[in-house]
């Protein structure tokens, strides 16, 4: 395996990215989830921030990829007890709900334009399915029952469905284990991984 580190400056400037955006929008609409902070508004630490402008750069004008995601995947490897479960249920949350994580264009000053996905679908994978209803999706759903906008879902236990125009059901995140099988060909907008250095067994 190689490891590559993406420079962080093309042409001496930085990359376009609407990790900004995404930053935002988590804390203008989400709360911390479970913790000692549960249900206080969401506040995003300079390291975070960071993570996520880059996770969401895209490709500049001019470009022959212009405003396509930079990079396909993306991994959070950060110490215990940093959040990063947390982490993880708000980006889903961002993705899930209406928050500008796609490209739609750029302003006059090279800035990007952020819209909603259409219709996401999120699974949210751990390697048991206790371990991904208590940490990764538990954590989405604690959050947005608690958010402002908990209004525009319908919040179960294994999954959350994005309520659209006319009451019907305009994306949905779940929570799923070791079965990928029953998942073949789903149409995936984002995939979420928990606790991946517990994937070791082959259907993981």
């Amino acid at each position: 395996m190689i490891l590559t580190v993406p420079e962080l400056e093309p042409e001496g400037r930085e990359w376009p990215s609407l990790g900004g955006l995404v930053c935002q929008w988590i804390e203008e609409h989400l709360v911390f989830g479970p913790g000692d902070l549960l249900g206080q508004p969401a506040k995003l630490d300079e390291e975070k921030r960071f993570l996520l402008w880059r996770a969401y750069e895209i490709f500049p004008p001019g470009h022959e990829q212009e405003g396509r995601r930079r990079f396909k995947r993306v991994a959070f490897s950060l110490r215990k007890g940093s959040a990063k479960t947390e982490l993880m249920a708000w980006i889903v949350a961002a993705e899930l709900g209406a928050a500008p994580v796609r490209c739609d264009g750029f302003r006059k000053d090279g800035s990007p334009i952020g819209r909603p996905v259409t219709n996401p679908y999120i699974p949210m994978c751990a390697y048991t399915e206790e371990q991904t209803e208590e940490l990764a999706y538990g954590a989405l759903r604690e959050i947005l029952m608690r958010s402002k906008i908990a209004d525009r879902f319908d919040i179960g236990l294994d999954r959350i469905i994005r309520i659209g125009k006319g009451g019907r059901a305009d994306g949905k995140a779940a929570a799923v284990a070791s079965s990928p099988s029953a998942r073949d060909g789903a149409r995936t907008t984002l995939n979420a991984f928990d606790e991946t250095h517990r994937f070791t067994t082959p259907d993981l």
